[in-house]
């Protein structure tokens, strides 16, 4: 799991490096923004549970 600060450009720069070398080695990931001010997690823990149920 790949977990980005919504408008941090250099965290979105290096994702890229990070998911060809993941896809490369046959590694499933899942990437997912966040604000620094969220109080919900609730999207967050319903991706990560899709995530799970597809491995």
């Amino acid at each position: 799991m790949v977990l980005l600060t919504k408008f941090c450009d250099p965290e979105e720069f290096d994702y890229v490096m990070v998911k060809k070398a993941c896809d490369g080695a046959g590694i499933p990931m899942i990437q997912m923004e966040v604000d620094r001010q969220m109080v919900n997690y609730e999207q967050a823990g319903t991706m990560m549970e899709a995530f799970k149920d597809m491995l």
